[in-house]
């Protein structure tokens, strides 16, 4: 019988669930509504509308109970997704990339040792809100990192981190800002602020000068000589914004211009007192257990659910018409090659468990055979190897093991390919939406969760045997 704890877990993991069915549910809403007042006759955005929304139907998640951990033995509640659409425009799915990234930066930080005068540190990057939108937000953000860990301060202070992004939805604009986890050396506060104020301040440079470059290869294209030559003798100049000023008057785009210049004077300044950048550095516990808070704040959502719907359409729209969204998690420096070292110990640890079982039991079916056979010469000749082998660790082969595999030697030669068949993947959901169209793809896609959900159904049940199953809508299975 359940106590009350068991369950208000199994009560608070429904509520998950249908808070991720709700979030869901209206995000798919949200880009639907930005595709139909945008008149979108592109087929690859309407079918991701389609994914987000069949990822969120009641059906598509579940409740467990009884779950068990291998390692501890403890019962727990748990909830997920049958099927999934892999967006980041869905609750479900970001949920299942962020324990993925959980894992992978507890990986990184497992058996890490630091040395003398280091620490761990939660460093958290924001930059000032430019107004404009989202990916080209990002690209500024990204470019200024891009700088920042190439600088030698950077270099001598951190030896390794990870890196994730998160952005919130306010009445001006985009807050983007960067959650580090770094293992340091001692970082100056101020220091620390005036290189990563000096990063965006290029980055920000540069960003408006490749969009004026824009600009005037519009106005090339259009017949405007002069902003030919402004390409090749200002482009790179101080002199560009009064240059664009004085000169914005003989382009089509002068209002757009007008606003580049402005804002390629304006985006140096920050609303701070010192004029630098908004940087938060917080000294961690160096104890996995210390930093458990820390890897939940690192690896958690992009954005909160509730931001898809607060976000302009033409955002949205160009959200969904990524290929591959950016990377919103990374692993840097030596914590890469811990992960990397990590990764393979872990590996070594269960092949060479899996090596001695089956060793064992080759040993197991050999002595039985000769035992059945009465070669007790051959058995204690096996046995003193043996003994030889665990008492000095030998490495040598046992016992020839070239003739046991069922029993009996083979005598039939066995026929190889000269090259091993290529499976053939299945194609991508947005190729197969422009080579076949969207209503072949939506019955593919139909076949294709049914079947993905019922094996997932039959996975859970043969992993967690005593645990017990329903779906949202109230199946169990």
């Amino acid at each position: 019988m359940q106590n009350s704890l068991q369950n208000s877990n199994l009560t608070e993991r429904e509520n998950v669930a249908e808070k991720r069915i709700a979030f869901g549910a209206s995000s798919a809403f949200a880009l639907r509504r930005a595709l139909i007042h945008n008149k979108v006759t592109d087929e690859e955005p309407w079918g991701l509308c389609n994914r987000v929304w069949t990822c969120s139907e009641r059906e598509n998640h579940f409740v467990g109970d009884d779950l068990h951990n291998r390692q501890t033995g403890e019962l727990y509640a748990g909830n997920g997704n049958l099927w999934g659409c892999g967006s980041k425009l869905c609750p479900s799915c970001v949920a299942k990339s962020s324990v993925r990234s959980r894992k992978e930066l507890t990986l990184a930080l497992k058996n890490r040792k630091l040395c003398t005068g280091e620490n761990y540190q939660f460093i958290t990057l924001t930059m000032p809100n430019p107004g404009l939108p989202l990916l080209l937000t990002r690209s500024i953000l990204d470019r200024a990192w891009s700088l920042f860990r190439k600088r030698d301060y950077f270099i001598q202070k951190i030896r390794g981190g990870s890196k994730s992004e998160e952005f919130t939805v306010t009445k001006n604009g985009y807050h983007y800002h960067y959650h580090l986890l770094c293992n340091t050396k001692f970082l100056s506060f101020n220091k620390f602020r005036r290189e990563w104020t000096g990063c965006l301040k290029v980055a920000f440079k540069d960003f408006y000068r490749n969009l004026c470059l824009l600009l005037f290869l519009e106005s090339f294209v259009a017949g405007n000589f002069v902003y030919l030559k402004l390409v090749f003798n200002h482009i790179i100049s101080r002199e560009l914004c009064s240059f664009l000023f004085l000169k914005s008057s003989q382009s089509e785009n002068f209002a757009v211009t007008k606003v580049i210049s402005e804002k390629l004077n304006s985006s140096y300044k920050f609303n701070t007192a010192d004029g630098l950048a908004m940087v938060k550095i917080q000294r961690l516990n160096s104890s996995v257990n210390g930093l458990e808070g820390t890897i939940k704040e690192v690896c958690k959502y992009i954005t909160k659910s509730e931001s898809w719907e607060l976000i302009p359409e033409e955002d949205l729209l160009d959200i969904a018409e990524i290929k591959r969204f950016p990377r919103m998690f990374e692993l840097f420096r030596s914590f890469r090659n811990q992960r990397s070292a990590n990764e393979f110990l872990e590996f070594s640890n269960v092949f060479t468990t899996y090596l001695i079982v089956q060793i064992i039991n080759e040993i197991l079916k050999k002595l039985v055979k000769l035992i059945k056979n009465d070669e007790w010469k051959a058995v204690f000749e096996i046995l003193k190897k043996l003994a030889h082998f665990i008492k000095n660790g030998e490495q040598n082969t046992i016992f020839n093991t070239k003739e046991i595999s069922d029993g009996e030697n083979s005598t039939e030669p066995q026929e190889l390919p000269d090259k091993v068949p290529k499976v053939e993947r299945q194609a991508n959901w947005r190729k197969y939406i422009a080579e076949f169209g969207l209503e072949d793809y939506l019955e593919r896609l139909a076949e294709q969760v049914y079947k993905t959900r019922e094996a997932r159904k039959y996975f859970l049940k043969y992993k967690y045997e005593f645990a017990s199953f329903r779906t949202m809508d109230g199946v169990t299975f």
